[in-house]
This record gives C-alpha cells, sequence and structure tokens, in this order.
C-alpha cells in the first residue's frame, strides 16, 4: 500500500522546491557541516546525547549501506541577514540490502527522525517535510523512531544511539506534541511498551556472583570484546557476534556461554554511553532449551559485577515490558528501575 500524499505518483528527490518560506532539498556533500552543527543544537539536551562529529555522522550514517541521499530532506531558510540556514530536516530510509545484521532485522520503510526548530514552527515546514519523505519512500507501512531503525542506533553494533534510549533514538512518551502531530497523520503507536531501565551502582555494594556449574551443563565461559572478538559459532538466526566483530573501532564487551562444539548457547553484551560513568546494558540472551536452570541469573549477575568493577556507576538498558516480560522481572529483581518509556509508530 503507498504512503498518502498529494500526488498520485511516486516522488523523486525534492531538489530546489521552495513554497512559502522554507526551500526542501536532498543532502549534498556540502550540507554536512551545517548539519551536524544543526543536529547539537537541536539534540543536546536530549536524553543520551552523542555530540556529533563530521566524520562520526560520515562514518555511522553516510556510510550506511541504507542510506540515499534523496531520503534525508533538509528544509532552509532565509535569516534577516539574507543567509540561507537550516531550518529542519527528515530522514526517511528504504529497506537496507537484506544481507548480513540487516538480514536478521528484516526489510522496513524507515522515517528515523523529524524536526523543525522552535521558531520556525507554525508555518507548515514539519507537514511539508513529512510527506515529502513519505512520497519518496512511496509504500507503506512506514515505521518512525522504530528499534530496527538503521544507521542512528544499535542495529549494526553494539554502540550507543545518537540520543534517546540505549538501542534506538526513539520518541519519549512525554512528546505530546509530536505524537499529536504523527496521529493526525495517520500514524498509531505500534507495540506499546518500550521502556528503560536503570540501576545505579554509586554507593551500592554487589555482591559478588554466584558460582554455577557450568561444566556439569557442558558449557565454558568465554570474555568478548571489540579487540577480541568472538570466532565461534552462533544458532541460525541469532548472528550477531560474528557479524559485529571489531565493531569499527566502537568498544563494547560481553561474557558468552559456548558449548564443547564451540556453538553460543547465552550471552550478555554492554558498551560504554556518552556521559561518563553510564553503560548500556545490550543484547541478552539464554538458549531456550537451557532456561529455566539459573544461567540467566547467573550471567547477569556476573555482567553487572564485571561493569561495575570497569568504574560504572549507572547501567542502562532497553526492554519491552510484554515482549520480554520475564527479563523485566530478572531486572527488577536485581534492582533495575523503570525510567523512561518510549513509543514507536506505524503509518500503514
Amino acid at each position: 500500500m503507498r504512503a498518502t500524499s498529494a500526488a498520485d505518483t511516486p516522488a523523486t528527490a525534492p531538489e530546489q522546491r521552495t513554497t512559502g518560506t522554507a526551500d526542501l532539498r536532498a543532502f549534498q556533500p556540502g550540507d554536512l557541516a551545517p548539519l551536524v552543527a544543526f543536529w547539537n543544537r537541536a539534540f543536546a539536551s536530549r536524553r543520551n546525547f552523542l555530540p556529533v562529529t563530521s566524520e562520526l555522522y560520515r562514518r555511522r550514517v553516510l556510510a550506511c549501506p541504507a542510506f540515499d541521499p534523496a531520503g534525508l530532506i533538509l528544509a532552509w531558510q532565509v535569516n534577516v541577514q539574507g543567509q540561507e540556514e537550516l531550518a529542519g530536516l527528515v530522514h526517511a530510509m528504504k529497506p537496507a540490502p537484506q544481507t548480513g545484521i540487516y538480514k536478521r532485522w528484516g526489510p522496513h520503510h524507515d522515517i528515523a527522525v523529524l524536526y523543525v526548530r522552535p521558531e520556525s514552527r507554525g508555518q507548515g515546514i514539519g507537514s511539508r517535510l513529512l510527506q515529502a519523505a513519505e512520497r519518496w519512500l512511496y509504500y507503506c507501512p512506514v515505521s518512525f523512531a522504530a528499534r530496527h531503525q538503521p544507521a542512528y542506533g544499535s542495529v549494526e553494533g553494539p554502540r550507543p544511539a545518537f540520543f534517546g534510549s540505549t538501542e534506538c533514538m526513539g520518541v519519549s512518551a512525554d512528546e505530546g506534541d509530536l505524537l499529536h502531530f504523527l496521529r493526525r497523520r495517520g500514524y498509531a503507536v505500534h507495540e506499546p511498551g518500550d521502556v528503560s531501565m536503570t540501576l545505579a551502582t554509586s554507593g551500592r555494594i554487589l555482591p559478588e556472583p554466584p558460582t554455577f556449574d557450568l561444566a556439569g551443563l557442558g558449557l565454558r565461559l568465554v570474555d568478548v570484546s571489540n579487540r577480541r572478538p568472538f570466532t565461534g559459532r552462533e544458532p541460525a538466526g541469532r548472528q550477531e557476534y560474528t557479524l559485529w566483530g571489531d565493531n569499527q573501532g566502537d568498544p563494547y564487551a560481553g561474557l558468552l556461554l559456548v558449548d564443547g562444539d564451540n556453538l553460543l548457547r547465552g550471552h550478555l553484551s554492554w558498551y560504554p554511553l556518552p556521559e561518563p560513568g553510564r553503560v548500556a546494558l545490550g543484547s541478552f540472551w539464554i538458549a531456550p532449551a537451557l532456561r529455566g536452570r539459573g544461567l540467566g541469573s547467573y550471567l547477569l549477575a556476573l555482567g553487572l559485577h564485571r561493569m561495575a568493577r570497569t568504574a560504572f556507576q549507572a547501567i542502562e538498558l532497553h526492554t519491552h515490558l510484554i515482549l520480554f516480560e520475564q527479563a523485566v522481572a530478572l531486572y527488577t529483581r536485581v534492582g533495575f528501575e523503570i525510567d523512561a518509556a518510549w513509543v514507536s509508530l506505524t503509518k500503514t
């Protein structure tokens, strides 16, 4: 089904399209510096904000296999000094090539971010940007601020999102104006229940991790990191560590349970957040056949102890209250508390 738009045919990149006081154009290489400066002004107050440089944006976004400059649409306005400056942006992405890590996440039409600076709101710029993105995507459903969003979050590997939760930029449940704006344009909340949970380790004595007879279950513990990637095998459909490799130099660490055939049977990973002293707990999984034996509690306790010993004062994670109900119960038992709710939306 096609995205709703004013035109009945798919649109090309909105180059040199001017209506009223804003000019919408697709991204060009010369736009990188003003885009980065605009981004850092616009989102600096957001949770877990990651300061962006031209090199970081080039590496994580422009070099992403899902990136197409036609989907990154910028709104320009002329200021009182007669200079053109950025007033807003929207970034839409068509499905990434279904190879490597993207094959695991599946094909999606995504809008990663939509933003108009406060002084330019009320002029219809946001509506025009969203319509231009939908026309370029052409097909529905369209996901807005989803966990599977490439480039800006942790889809490609264990690394912090540009802002928002530990895994994706997301839309805060407190952003009523944006949610109302999107709802009036056909977007509906998809699978509500995404939350951030945080455990403060500062001033808290964590118990020593429990001992466990891993050998009796035919398992052993393996430490991995971006400097020491996993070299074993992963179950079909769960390929992560073998694709992360050195994570393009971005740091991460993990504890893995592997069997005698070097097959992954459980894992826990973490990576530093932008704010000093904070770390994100990322992937956490135990093979279904091994659940109910305390391995999850053991791996989590051991991982928390390692993180606390590495001078992290706060541990944050992203989870879903319904889809991962058992994991949420485990996190709650060890002291994690919900401190943010996130919303992803879909237009069908």
